[in-house]
């Protein structure tokens, strides 16, 4: 099964990709040749974000973390500032810098927070649409 962390690694040039994201990202390139460059678009406005951030706070939560493809959030705001500590968060075990993918050499001083997901069972649903917890 195909994930999009990993889809997206192999459309970045990754390494940490199986066939089925390979078959899905080449699909979803013929489908929509701009795929690559919004990629790319994205990547590049994660380093200017990081490099902004990391010159004005050590401590840096990476929401979504996805596969680490270089560089990374905790590379880029090293080269900024060599002290800082990034809080990586991944939706699935797969994407999670302690498991699946290698991660760089940046990740040596970063935490990894490991997805907890909550069966159906103690979600519902507010007022306002969005799910949330049961107390």
């Amino acid at each position: 099964m195909p994930s999009p962390a990993r889809v997206c690694d192999h459309v970045l040039g990754g390494k940490d990709d199986y066939e089925a994201d390979r078959r899905a990202a080449e699909h979803a390139m013929r489908v929509f040749p701009e795929g690559r460059d919004l990629a790319w678009a994205n990547r590049r406005f994660m380093r200017r974000a990081v490099t902004h951030c990391a010159r004005h706070v050590a401590q840096i939560v990476d929401l979504g973390t996805g596969i680490p493809t270089p560089p990374d959030v905790g590379a880029v705001a090293r080269r900024v500032r060599p002290d800082a500590v990034v809080a990586a968060s991944a939706t699935t075990r797969s994407c999670s810098p302690t498991t699946g993918a290698a991660p760089s050499t940046s990740w040596r001083a970063t935490c990894a927070i490991r997805p907890r997901p909550y069966p159906p069972s103690t979600a519902r649903w507010s007022g306002r649409g969005r799910r949330r917890r049961s107390p």
